[in-house]
């Protein structure tokens, strides 16, 4: 069990980690949720050879 964050005040609430990928799905989908409700635009500027898709 770990914890996130989800505002500057959020004393943390119960984070289930199941794996590595999961935990990256969650938090770039909560990095998304905070950017677009804040209104700065979510986009990958640049993927090189190697990268996963």
């Amino acid at each position: 069990m770990d914890h996130w964050h989800r505002t500057e005040t959020d004393k943390g609430r119960p984070y289930a980690f199941k794996d590595a990928e999961t935990l990256l799905d969650d938090f770039f989908d909560e990095v998304e949720r905070v950017l677009t409700e804040r209104g700065i635009p979510f986009q990958v500027v640049e993927v090189t050879e190697g990268d996963s898709p």
